[in-house]
């Protein structure tokens, strides 16, 4: 989550393994170093490659140089988050009876600033349903060795 440049070289390997998209999930630090990489790489190769934002509108809220590199952002949804655990806390009366938060009670939620996935609504609609319901499964990446095959010690090609 601090580590910038590890976060360029993570998903400069991404892009020269042929992924179009990162879902960066690397917090405000790291997720500078995912999105200088999508610029970084567009400028060398010519290729628009994209990032997926977290937690906040990254179209919105990072800076302007980056922001035709977000293609949505997935957001917490804090004043439904909070306001669900408190009521849920109460209702138990006791703190630890907090839900959990996620697509099916509105917990998070997707960013559409830039028009970007408009033309997608119904399309992306569908799969918010089919993983409410799940029919989709979601695989989590959690942990350095989720992604161990991807080799991220040599220096890529691509210099920011």
């Amino acid at each position: 989550f601090m580590d910038t440049e590890r976060a360029r070289r993570l998903t400069t390997a991404a892009y020269r393994e042929g992924v179009d998209i990162v879902f960066q999930a690397a917090g405000l630090v790291a997720g500078q170093g995912v999105l200088e990489a999508a610029r970084n790489w567009h400028e060398a190769t010519g290729a628009w490659t994209w990032v997926i934002g977290v937690d906040l509108d990254e179209g919105v809220t990072r800076e302007s140089r980056l922001r035709p590199y977000v293609l949505t952002s997935m957001r917490r949804q804090l004043p439904t988050a909070v306001y669900q655990a408190v009521k849920a806390a109460v209702a138990a009366g006791e703190p630890d009876a907090a839900p959990g938060f996620d697509l099916t009670n509105e917990g998070v939620g997707l960013s559409r600033t830039g028009g970007h996935i408009d033309s997608l609504e119904h399309e992306l609609e569908a799969v918010r349903v089919d993983i409410v319901a799940g029919r989709i499964d979601v695989p989590r990446f959690t942990t350095p060795d989720d992604v161990s095959s991807w080799d991220v010690r040599s220096e890529p090609p691509i210099v920011g």
